[in-house]
C-alpha cells in the first residue's frame, strides 16, 4: 500500500470513503503517511473505487498525487448471509441481512482479527515478533420515501508489534520497540432528491487516527539507558462536513458544486536522543487545531454526441498556516466513434504539508524553542495530461495516457548548499527550516491492454516509463527518490466449472507478474559512520539506484455451492519465486556495516471460507 503513483511520494495519495476524506486506512502506519502492509478496509465490504493519477475533477482538493474514492457495499436487502473466513492470516466473520420494517433497508458488518504466529513460527516471516492487528467495519442503509436514504458507516483498526533485535545468535537483546498504529471513522450520510433534476448529498464524519512507538536500546559499555531511548505519541481527531448538490440542467449540462469543512484537533509528543547535543530533545510537543476549508464547483458540457467539456474550480484554505489555493480544472473528451475517444486534461492542484512538520520543534543558538516551518506554504502542481482510448473487442480495451507535472513552491531546506525536500519523505517529519522555493517535474508514458472478466477469464497487462526530477536551493537538478524509471505488470485469471451442469463446482486459478524500477538513494558514508556513531550520507545525493524489484504472485482455489451454503478452499502465495532484491540500505552500528532489507520473502497464505 506505499502507492507510488507518477515520481509523487506514497504520503500524499488521497484517500476518501463515502465521498469525505478518511485518514490513512492501512496498519502498522506511521502518522504522516499513507503507507501500510495491509489495508484497514477488508475486501469483503468495498463496492467499487475511483482511482485518480491526474488533473482530478474539481471536486478533489489537498492532493496533487492520486485519489482514492472508495464505497462500502449495500447489505443483502432480501435475505440474511454470513461468511466465515479461516486461515494462516488470522479469522474474520462477514455478517449482512434486510432491517425488518423498512423497504429497502440493510446492514453489512465485518470483524477481523489477525496474527502473523503461525508464519513467524514457521520462520517464513521475520519481524523479530509477532505482528498483530484488529479491524472492524459496518454501514447501516435507511432509505424514506419522504426523508431520503440514511447510511450510517464505520471502520477501524489496530495494530501493534513488539521488535525485538537479539542478534544472530539470539541470547542477546540489542534493541526493543514497541511500535502501534490506529485509526477510525463514524460517518452519517444523507441523500435527498430536490425536485426532478437535483439530489443533495450530505456526509458527517469524525475521524482520529494516531501511532506510538516506545523504543529503547541496550547500551554499550560507557553509554547510559537514556540515551538510547526513543518514545512519541501522535494523535488527532477531525470533525468533516461536506454538502454536495448535483443538478441536471438539461441532457447537456450539468452542476456539481459542494463544500467541504474539516476541524481538526491534534496532540503530538516526541523525545529521543540527540547524539551531537549529548541529551534527550524534545522534537515535537504540541497541541491544539487546525480547520480547512474547501469548496469547489464543475460544469459538464456534452454538446453533442462526441465533444464532452468539464470545467470547475476548487478553493482550499488552510488556517493553521493561513494558506489560500484556487486551482481551475479543465477536461476535454471526444468521442470519435463508439469504439475510440481522445482525452485531454489540465489544472492546478495543492497540498498542505504533514501537520508534524508544521509542529516540530528545535531549539535556536540562544536555547530557544522554536518551530521553525510553522508557517509553511502548500505544495503546489500543475498537471497536463493526453489519453488515447480504443475498444479492440467488445471486452478488450486500450488505453494510453502521456503526463506532465509541474512541481513548484516544494518544501526544501532553507540552505543554499543543501538538496534536501521533503517530497522525498515517505512518513515521519523534519525539524530543518524549509522553504517553499523548490521546483520539479513529472513526466512518463501509461499504456495498458485489459479484459474484462467474461467467458470465464480475464487478464490485463500494463506498461509504463516516468521521470522525476527535482530542484533545491543547491540549485542543480537531483533524481527524487521515486523515480523509478520503468514499471510493467501483467496480471489473469480463469475458472472452469467441473462437474456437471447443476453442480456448483469451480476451480480458479490466477497470476500476477510485475516489475518496476528501483528507487534511488543517497550512498551511505561508511567510514563518517563509522567515526560518529551514526548512519551518515555521502555523496553526491540520490545519485545511487536500488535493483528493479520482481515479483511473481500465484492464486488457485477451488469452490463447491449448495443451495444455501458454499466453501471454498483458497491458496495465495506472495512472491513465489522468493525474489530478494534488497529495497533499503542501513548502517548497523553493532557490526559497523551496512546492510540491506530485502523485498517481502515467500508469502503463502491458505484459507478457508464458509458462505451460509
Amino acid at each position: 500500500n506505499g502507492i507510488i503513483v507518477r515520481g509523487n511520494s506514497p504520503k500524499n495519495v488521497l484517500w476518501r470513503l463515502e465521498g469525505i476524506e478518511i485518514p490513512n486506512p492501512n496498519h502498522f502506519s506511521d502518522d504522516g503517511s499513507t503507507g501500510g502492509p495491509i489495508n484497514v478496509l477488508n475486501s469483503d465490504m468495498i463496492d467499487d473505487s475511483e482511482f485518480y493519477t491526474g488533473a482530478f475533477p474539481a471536486e478533489y482538493g489537498n492532493v496533487y498525487s492520486a485519489v482514492f474514492d472508495m464505497r462500502l457495499r449495500d447489505g443483502n436487502d432480501q435475505k440474511r448471509e454470513y461468511t466465515l473466513k479461516a486461515g494462516v492470516l488470522g479469522t474474520d466473520l462477514t455478517a449482512e441481512g434486510p432491517i425488518p420494517g423498512t423497504n429497502g433497508g440493510s446492514y453489512l458488518a465485518n470483524y477481523r482479527y489477525s496474527t502473523l504466529a503461525l508464519l513467524d513460527g514457521a520462520g517464513i516471516v521475520d519481524y523479530g515478533g509477532v505482528p498483530r492487528y484488529t479491524d472492524a467495519a459496518f454501514k447501516i442503509k435507511l432509505p424514506s420515501a419522504k426523508l431520503g436514504t440514511m447510511e450510517l458507516y464505520g471502520v477501524g483498526g489496530h495494530s501493534a508489534i513488539i521488535d525485538e533485535d537479539r542478534g544472530d545468535a539470539g541470547d542477546t537483546l540489542f534493541s526493543r520497540a514497541d511500535v502501534g498504529s490506529r485509526m477510525g471513522v463514524l460517518g452519517l450520510g444523507h441523500t435527498r432528491t430536490l425536485g426532478e433534476h437535483s439530489y443533495l448529498y450530505t456526509n458527517l464524519s469524525l475521524s482520529g487516527n494516531g501511532s506510538g512507538t516506545d523504543y529503547t536500546e541496550s547500551p554499550s559499555p560507557g553509554e547510559s539507558a537514556q540515551e538510547l531511548r526513543h518514545e512519541d505519541d501522535l494523535a488527532k481527531w477531525t470533525w468533516r462536513l461536506s454538502s454536495t448538490l448535483n443538478t441536471r440542467i438539461n441532457t447537456h449540462h450539468k452542476l456539481r458544486s459542494g463544500i467541504i469543512i474539516s476541524a481538526q484537533q491534534f496532540r503530538m509528543y516526541s523525545n529521543s536522543w540527540d547524539p551531537d547535543r549529548a541529551r534527550m530533545v524534545v522534537d515535537l510537543d504540541r497541541s491544539g487545531t487546525g480547520n480547512t476549508v474547501q469548496a469547489f464547483t464543475s460544469w459538464r458540457w456534452r454538446w453533442n454526441e462526441q465533444w464532452t467539456l468539464t470545467s470547475g474550480v476548487h478553493l482550499l484554505h488552510y488556517d493553521l498556516n493561513n494558506a489560500t489555493s484556487v486551482e481551475p480544472r479543465i477536461a476535454l473528451r471526444y468521442q470519435q466513434r463508439p469504439d475510440r475517444a481522445f482525452t485531454l486534461g489540465a489544472g492546478l492542484h495543492s497540498k498542505t504539508e504533514a501537520l508534524m512538520t508544521y509542529l516540530a520543534q528545535d531549539v535556536d543558538a540562544d536555547g530557544r524553542i522554536i518551530t521553525p516551518n510553522e508557517h509553511l506554504g502548500l505544495t503546489r502542481a500543475a498537471h497536463l495530461v493526453a489519453g488515447y482510448e480504443q475498444r479492440l473487442a467488445e471486452d478488450v480495451q486500450f488505453k494510453g495516457e502521456v503526463y506532465y507535472q509541474y512541481l513548484y513552491d516544494l518544501p526544501v531546506e532553507n540552505d543554499p548548499t543543501s538538496a534536501f525536500t521533503a517530497n522525498n519523505m515517505v512518513e515521519w517529519f523534519t525539524n530543518k527550516p524549509l522553504v517553499n522555493e523548490g521546483t520539479g517535474y513529472n513526466r512518463g508514458v501509461e499504456l495498458s491492454v485489459e479484459k474484462y472478466f467474461t467467458r470465464g477469464y480475464h487478464y490485463m497487462v500494463t506498461a509504463s516509463y516516468g521521470e522525476s526530477k527535482y530542484k533545491a536551493l543547491d540549485g542543480q537538478w537531483h533524481n527524487s527518490r521515486f523515480n523509478i524509471g520503468p514499471m510493467a505488470n501483467m496480471l489473469a485469471g480463469k475458472e472452469w466449472k467441473l462437474g456437471p451442469a447443476d453442480k456448483d463446482r469451480t476451480l480458479l486459478a490466477g497470476f500476477r507478474w510485475s516489475v518496476q524500477g528501483g528507487q534511488y538513494y543517497t550512498p551511505i558514508d561508511l567510514q563518517a559512520s563509522i567515526a560518529t556513531g551514526e548512519q551518515q550520507d555521502g555523496t553526491p545525493v540520490w545519485s545511487e539506484k536500488a535493483g528493479a524489484i520482481h515479483k511473481v504472485d500465484v492464486v488457485a482455489s477451488y469452490r463447491v455451492g449448495r443451495p444455501k451454503v458454499s466453501h471454498e478452499f483458497k491458496a495465495d502465495v506472495q512472491n513465489v519465486l522468493n525474489a530478494d532484491t534488497p529495497v533499503f540500505y542501513y548502517y548497523d552500528q553493532r557490526t559497523k556495516t551496512i546492510k540491506d532489507w530485502p523485498q517481502l520473502a515467500v508469502l503463502p497464505v491458505m484459507q478457508y471460507t464458509l458462505r451460509f
